[in-house]
């Protein structure tokens, strides 16, 4: 299974989830295009992917993409190495408490550059929990709706600068 944004998956315009024979999932991969030459070639593993789940909740900007997460099943299994390692989540329900302002996070993905161009290799951040009403007090007021989610947390500069790309990121307990 993987982890993903349910919007990679939702096409808007009809209300529906795509279907799964059109993606296909990397692990290991540091490069953005699917056929880049990596560094290391033998970390990366390709899998097409044979069912989505979303929530039935989730219904893209219409609710302001609350819900947005996907399970991906896969056509066949990874194998787990040293580069290709399972995310872990508290199924308990305690990892909230963590949240505080000022805690550090990390994110990595292949969103924008300081020159507001695509990243083509796979790149990290730390970024500071900010308190959320902090955060509403500082982000343009057509992106409130986001913040205000029940599903969201700001993280970020408090320069009024916010991130509009995808990524993951997590907190050390």
């Amino acid at each position: 299974m993987n982890i993903a944004a349910a919007h990679c998956f939702y096409d808007e315009r009809v209300g529906k989830l795509l279907p799964a024979e059109r993606f296909a999932t990397a692990f290991g991969k540091k490069k953005r295009a699917w056929n880049a030459t990596e560094e290391f070639p033998e970390r990366t593993q390709k899998r097409m992917v044979a069912a989505i789940y979303i929530p039935p909740e989730y219904h893209g900007t219409i609710n302001s993409k609350e819900d947005d997460i996907a399970v991906l099943v896969l056509a066949t299994p990874i194998d787990e190495s040293a580069h290709v390692v399972p995310a872990c989540f508290d199924k308990f329900g305690g990892f909230e408490g963590d949240l505080k302002s000022g805690s550090v996070g990390y994110v990595a993905g292949w969103g924008r550059t300081n020159d507001n161009q695509p990243s083509e290799d796979l790149r990290e951040a730390n970024l500071t929990l900010i308190d959320r009403d902090e955060c509403l007090g500082a982000v343009p007021t057509s992106f409130r709706p986001f913040v205000l989610a029940k599903d969201r947390f700001c993280a970020g500069k408090k320069r009024g600068e916010y991130c509009t790309t995808d990524g993951f990121v997590a907190y050390r307990r």
